[in-house]
């Protein structure tokens, strides 16, 4: 009987390994393999590179030194039905491991700060409290204090309790808006 702790041991010696392999050497379906793998994939104890029958498992240790089994890109199309932003991002980094690996604050800043905005129209004055927030992306910053501002000009935004770094990114933004005449 194969178990997670198997399964471990063979990428340490193989490197790659596949479910189609495993499921041929130890008489097991692919299923119940598969429910193995996924379980040491959320645990950050396996790395998942490519789909379906083309998938291959790798320890972090292994991807660490071997960057070019990485792929260059990644391109999928979604059907907006029922997209939920953090599912479609974790699925995408599933698939794109490289991403795991990026400050917090790249790809996902804009839409977090549509987030934070979401109901937001509705009052006069908001006053957005950095208090222990270490920094702010550019893409956040410039949607709040620039875009948002400009859907709304009626509406004052204030900035407190910035670190230098989130400071900067605001001012930036806010900059950027009086230059456009936004």
């Amino acid at each position: 009987m194969i178990t997670k702790e198997k399964i471990l041991e063979i990428a340490k010696q193989k490197g790659k390994i596949g479910t189609t392999d495993l499921s041929k050497r130890f008489s097991v379906s692919r299923q119940y393999l598969n429910r193995l793998i996924k379980e040491l994939v959320e645990t950050g104890k396996l790395i998942k590179l490519g789909a379906t029958r083309y998938a291959f498992y790798v320890l972090p240790e292994y991807a660490q030194k071997h960057k070019e089994i990485f792929p260059l890109r990644y391109r999928k199309t979604f059907k907006n039905i029922s997209l939920e932003e953090h599912k479609v991002l974790d699925q995408v980094e599933q698939t794109f491991p490289p991403l795991k690996n990026l400050p917090e604050s790249v790809h996902i800043s804009r839409s977090q700060a549509r987030r934070v905005l979401s109901g937001l129209e509705k009052f006069k004055i908001i006053v957005f409290d950095f208090d222990k927030v270490p920094v702010a992306g550019q893409a956040f910053a410039d949607e709040i204090f620039r875009v948002f501002h400009n859907k709304h000009p009626h509406i004052t935004l204030d900035a407190v309790n910035m670190n230098e770094g989130v400071k900067f990114m605001v001012e930036r933004a806010r900059n950027e808006a009086e230059a456009l005449g936004s």
